[in-house]
């Protein structure tokens, strides 16, 4: 098996998940299992053993109704003696949420899933929710899907990005410096 540790990075699983779906494809093609079901497994275990293009999302849960509400807005339900109740996050706010997009958070490359660990309850065993991964090609409809994943993209493109590519109106040059306290020397 494959083991993934807090101290791996989210690339390094993504490596990682490579080398376990190649291993299942090839389990899938020699398990004697006759029939379509065999090749087909096999077939889409190859095609994710790919998995350098692919972007590793953490499922964020939507936020409750108390959460959304602004602090001064009553929820409107009062108990018998009159304070109002707080809204108990549940499973009907669940419903579909894993479905939208936007409850995706892309995970960074070179993070650790120790970096992670505090606001996805990696590896605490705590928490209303498991943590749930999903890897899925980082493409241009991912893009247009998904807000948080718009977002980090446009980030890392402008940490990447060169002066030279950034600033098109200015012009940036090499030159001379004779240093005069230092015997004329060049630089």
């Amino acid at each position: 098996g494959v083991e993934v540790h807090l101290s791996d990075t989210i690339q390094e699983f993504l490596g990682k998940l490579s080398i376990a779906c190649k291993v299942l494809a090839r389990e899938w093609e020699r398990s004697g299992v006759s029939g379509e079901r065999a090749a087909v497994m096999a077939h889409q275990y190859r095609q994710a053993s790919d998995c350098m293009r692919h972007a590793v999302l953490a499922f964020v849960p939507p936020p409750t109704a108390a959460e959304q509400r602004p602090p001064s807005s009553p929820s409107g339900r009062l108990s018998p003696g009159g304070a109002e109740e707080e809204e108990e996050p549940g499973p009907n706010l669940m419903i579909g949420a894993h479905e939208d997009p936007s409850n995706w958070l892309p995970l960074d490359p070179v993070c650790t899933f120790g970096d992670y660990a505090t606001r996805l309850g990696l590896g605490s065993g705590t928490g209303m929710f498991l943590p749930l991964l999903r890897v899925t090609r980082a493409s241009r409809g991912l893009r247009l899907r998904n807000h948080r994943f718009r977002q980090f993209v446009q980030e890392t493109m402008a940490l990447e990005a060169r002066p030279e590519d950034v600033n098109e109106d200015r012009c940036f040059a090499f030159a001379r410096y004779a240093h005069a306290r230092d015997g004329g020397s060049m630089e």
